[in-house]
Parts: C-alpha cells; sequence; structure tokens
C-alpha cells in the first residue's frame, strides 16, 4: 500500500496523476502506477524518420487503470500544482519518502505560514494544529499540500 514517506518501489519511477478534484475544500487526486507498454510500440506515424528509429528501441510507459488511487486532502491550507519540468532540489528542505513525500521543513512551510493571516498564536503554535508539507511527484506534475490532516490514500477497485 502507498504511504507518504516511505520508498513506495510499487510506484516504479514514472507515476501519474490522472485527475485533480477540488470540491469544497476537499482535495481529491487520482494517481496511477505506470504500466510498461511493448517496446518500439506507439510510434506516431507523423514522426520523423530518424526519431522512428530511435522508438523502436524505447518502451512506451502509460498509466495502469488497474492501478489507481485516490489521494483525499479532507481539508487543505493551501495547494499547488507546478509543472515537473521546471522542479528543482533543494538542500534547505527536509523531506522523507518517494513520490508521497511529506517535508519536516520547506520553503513552502515558510511561505504559507508568513502568507496567511491570524494563524500563528502567540506561543508560536499554528491554528488549527501543526502544519504539515505533503507532495504528491508524478511525471508530469507535482502537487504541494499544507495541511494539519494526515491523507487518506485507498486503492480504486476498477473492473
Amino acid at each position: 500500500m502507498l504511504k507518504f514517506g516511505s520508498e513506495n518501489k510499487e510506484c516504479g519511477d514514472f507515476p501519474f496523476i490522472i485527475n485533480i478534484d477540488d470540491t469544497d475544500n476537499v482535495l481529491k487526486i487520482l494517481f496511477a502506477l505506470p504500466k510498461i507498454g511493448e517496446k518500439g510500440s506507439d510510434i506516431d506515424e507523423d514522426t520523423k524518420d530518424e526519431i522512428k528509429e530511435l522508438l523502436k528501441e524505447a518502451y512506451p510507459i502509460y498509466p495502469d487503470e488497474k492501478n489507481i488511487y485516490e489521494i483525499t486532502f479532507e481539508d487543505y491550507i493551501f495547494y499547488q500544482v507546478r509543472n515537473e519540468s521546471y522542479c528543482t532540489y533543494d538542500d534547505y528542505e527536509i523531506g522523507k519518502g518517494r513520490h508521497l513525500i511529506i517535508y519536516e521543513k520547506s520553503r513552502l512551510l515558510d511561505y504559507v505560514s508568513t502568507a496567511t493571516i491570524c494563524c500563528k498564536l502567540d506561543n508560536g503554535d499554528f491554528f488549527p494544529g501543526e502544519w504539515k508539507h505533503f507532495e504528491v511527484s508524478s511525471e508530469n506534475q507535482i502537487i504541494d499540500v499544507i495541511t494539519c490532516d494526515e491523507p487518506i490514500i485507498r486503492k480504486i477497485d476498477v473492473k
């Protein structure tokens, strides 16, 4: 079972986010594990010949419709979606996990704590509780979520 803060080896290298839904401040993310296609398959006819030759040795990667998980954040403070092509590693941040990461220190936590109003109490604690930064990392997007609550992860039964 997938879990924030763990290695999540079943995700392989290229999981996919296939849907993001934010209804009534409940964020639901559909997260699909990867499926490897047949070598040299799914090459578009309009592709240049020299590229076709390279792709004949490649294995396409697709979302696996039989391995989809729903990640639910029932009450978030903040979230953002980033194009993974523009993301980079930052030594300042301290996080644990692969593809489903939980941070104990991040620039986003720093930012949100200063960008929101009336959330830090006089004793330094945050209302309504300890803020946590969760990251869902995929083939094309990175979703960062700041919340006080643990997300719920459940496998979708696809028939």
